[in-house]
């Protein structure tokens, strides 16, 4: 057995890497991550053999997606297709969309800045033991789908049976665990190299390891969700986010650019800020308000401090592309 893994962003087409394109025209099996995806797996499967064509297949619909780049990519390949993910029903499954959006309603309460931080590393904690509880089941189902593969005639030949799997860039710690069981037989790449977390990312993979996060990593953690929240709360269409001609087009870059602006700021400073957007919250302003004020005063914020690099002028690019209706 060969298992190699991805390791990514997986939300747009253009978050897959040729290198990816290539392990997967040189495999035998690919591993699909997607809750919910036990139910596709027939489907898949035909895709592979070219008995439906990708349109057939309604897991997503949006055209500009991983998912439908992935399914281009199955169309006919020949290759065996498995789920190892959280089934649909699964209480974990069920309880990710909820956990979410409390993100959001935290954000949007407008409480004082130590109960924010205060709240915001609870609810992590809760979202990383998900993601944990989630890579649990995913270990069992892999178990079980590598016996079987083991005594599939279609494989009884080979003398190894090349298995790949595009993942999150979150769940390094699912391989490391098949890495101790595997040594000799496991591989890993990232979408980009080298690859810088969000911190969002990171205040989770800091839960997920058992490290302690402080004060100035949630602060950072806040104002980068806060930024995120109100990007998206404007946007109508991604092409108002992802801007090729700056080299804004895919997710890694998008999320690479908030943090390398995020990071111009303190503890204190970001403090101030959320002080901000809470009066507003307070008085009754409406969300769709509070979106562009946290952008227009992002941006006077980054101007004040002296920061009008190529960065500033790429999110300038983002806040003048939302709000020009």
């Amino acid at each position: 057995m060969n298992l190699q893994f991805f390791f990514g962003y997986h939300v747009l087409e253009e978050d897959i890497p040729p290198d990816f394109i290539k392990a997967f025209k040189d495999c035998d099996v690919y591993i699909i991550e997607l809750v919910g995806a036990d139910q596709y797996v027939d489907e898949l499967n035909k895709l592979s053999n070219g008995e439906i064509d990708p349109n057939s297949i309604k897991i997503y619909r949006d055209p500009a997606t991983f998912m439908k780049k992935l399914l281009e990519l199955i169309y006919k390949s020949g290759k065996k297709i498995i789920a190892i993910d959280l089934p649909g029903w699964h209480l974990v499954a069920q309880k990710a969309p909820k956990l979410f959006r409390q993100t959001k309603k935290i954000l949007f309460k407008g409480y004082p800045f130590e109960i924010l931080i205060d709240k915001w590393k609870r609810l992590f904690s809760i979202i990383a033991i998900s993601q944990m509880l989630r890579e649990a089941y995913m270990l069992n189902r892999l178990d079980e789908e590598l016996r079987s593969l083991m005594n599939d005639p279609r494989f009884s030949k080979k003398e190894r049976i090349k298995i790949l799997m595009y993942l999150g860039a979150f769940h390094t710690g699912f391989y490391q665990v098949l890495k101790e069981r595997f040594p000799e037989s496991i591989f890993r790449k990232f979408s980009v190299m080298p690859f810088v977390y969000s911190y969002n990312a990171e205040v989770l993979r800091r839960i997920y390891f058992g490290k302690e996060i402080d004060n100035e990593l949630a602060s950072k953690s806040l104002l980068e969700m806060l930024l995120f929240s109100s990007i998206f709360g404007l946007a109508e269409k991604l092409e108002q986010i992802f801007i090729p001609s700056m080299s804004l087009k895919d997710s890694y870059s998008f999320h690479l650019l908030i943090r390398k602006l995020v990071e111009k700021f303190s503890y204190e400073e970001i403090k101030e800020f959320f002080d901000e957007v809470g009066k507003l919250i307070r008085k009754g302003e409406e969300i769709e308000n509070i979106y562009p004020f946290v952008l227009q005063s992002f941006l006077n914020k980054l101007e004040s401090k002296g920061i009008k690099d190529e960065n500033f002028e790429k999110f300038y690019e983002i806040y003048k592309n939302l709000t020009s209706n």
